[in-house]
C-alpha cells in the first residue's frame, strides 16, 4: 500500500529510513500497526506502508514522528489517499544507481559496490550476481541489508586492472515474482593494485575529548573519499589511499551521536566544531606522507 499526503514532503528530510516511525488509522477505524514503514526510493514523497490487515476506506490518518536536519525533530499528522494493489503486479524491478557511480577507481580498503534497486527485492539465484576481470569470472560476494539494495565486495585477491559487477535478469525477483527488467546488467570499475597505493599519517588536537570523524577527499575527485572515526583526539592512519592529491577534514562529534550537528537558531545550539585543512597532501604509491596535523581550537 503507498499513501501520499500534502506534507509528505517534509518526512523526506529524514536521514535515515529507519528514524521514521507511522501511527496510523483508518478515518473509519482504530489504530493499525504498520509491519514496514519506508520511502520509495525512486521518489521521495512517496511513503510505503504495509498494515498488519488489510484496510478498507479510500483515506487514512497518518502521524509520522522522526528525526531529520541532525537535531530538529518532525512530527506530522496528515490525511493521505490510499493506492491498494489489487491487480497483478506485472511491473519489473531494475537497479536505480549505483554507489559508487560506474568507473570509480575500486582498491583494497575501498571494494564495495552497492546496487539500489526500485522497489523491494529477493534473491534468487547467488550465482547470477558475478564479478568480472581481464582473466576471470568469479561469483560475488555479496550482503542484503535491507530489501531494497545488494553490496558487492571485491576480494582483496584481485591484483588490478578493469573490473566489471554483472547481475543477470533472473539474479532477484521482486515481491510479485517479476525478474530484472534488463537480461543483463554490467558496471564497470576500474581496479587498483595494491602498489599504486600508498597511505597518510597525522595527529588531530582538539582541546575537548570526544569522538572525532575524520574525512580525506580526492581533489580530483576520481576516487572514492576516506573515511575514519577516531575515539579520541590523537594520530591517525588512512592505510591503501591512491597516489595522488588529497584534503583532509574533520568534525568533532561532540553529543555521541555519529551524525554532524550543524546547529539551530531556535533554540539556539551551537555546531558542532567542523575543520578543514588548507594544505594539499601529495600521496606517493608505496610510501607514507606523514605530519599532517587537525586542530580544534
Amino acid at each position: 500500500m503507498e499513501g501520499k499526503g500534502t506534507d509528505a514532503s517534509s518526512a523526506e528530510d529524514t536521514t535515515a529510513r529507519d528514524t521514521v516511525k507511522s501511527d496510523t488509522s483508518a478515518l473509519t477505524g482504530g489504530p493499525i500497526e504498520m509491519l514496514e514503514v519506508y520511502f520509495d526510493p525512486s521518489d521521495s514523497t512517496r511513503l510505503r506502508l504495509h498494515p498488519e490487515r488489510r484496510i478498507t476506506g479510500d483515506s487514512l490518518r497518518v502521524r509520522i514522528t522522526g528525526t531529520f536536519g541532525g537535531s530538529d525533530t518532525l512530527d506530522s499528522t496528515l490525511s493521505s489517499t490510499t493506492e491498494f494493489m489489487q491487480e497483478a503486479d506485472t511491473s519489473q524491478p531494475y537497479i536505480l544507481r549505483t554507489d559508487p557511480q560506474e568507473s570509480s577507481r575500486l582498491h583494497r580498503g575501498a571494494s564495495t559496490v552497492e546496487l539500489v534497486f526500485s522497489e523491494e527485492i529477493r534473491v534468487s539465484q547467488p550465482d547470477s550476481i558475478q564479478i568480472i576481470t581481464s582473466f576471470d569470472t568469479m561469483q560475488a560476494p555479496f550482503g542484503v541489508p535491507d530489501s531494497f539494495r545488494i553490496v558487492v565486495s571485491y576480494p582483496d585477491t584481485l591484483v588490478g586492472g578493469l573490473t566489471g559487477v554483472m547481475v543477470y535478469r533472473e539474479a532477484v525477483l521482486d515481491r510479485a515474482g517479476n525478474a530484472l527488467a534488463d537480461s543483463v546488467s554490467l558496471y564497470r570499475y576500474p581496479y587498483l593494485p595494491a602498489d599504486s597505493l600508498g597511505h597518510v599519517t597525522g595527529i588531530v588536537t582538539a582541546d575537548k575529548k570526544a569522538p572525532i570523524h575524520l574525512t580525506l577527499v580526492s581533489i580530483a575527485g576520481k576516487d572514492l573519499n576516506r573515511t575514519l572515526r577516531l575515539p579520541e583526539p590523537g594520530a591517525f592512519e588512512f592505510s591503501d589511499v591512491p597516489a595522488g592529491n588529497w584534503r583532509l577534514r574533520g568534525w568533532l562529534d561532540l553529543d555521541g551521536d555519529g551524525e554532524y550537528n550543524p546547529g539551530g537558531v531556535i533554540p539556539y545550539i551551537p555546531a558542532e566544531p567542523y575543520q578543514v585543512n588548507p594544505d594539499t597532501i601529495s600521496v606517493r604509491a608505496r610510501w607514507e606522507s606523514g605530519g599532517v596535523e587537525l586542530t580544534f581550537p
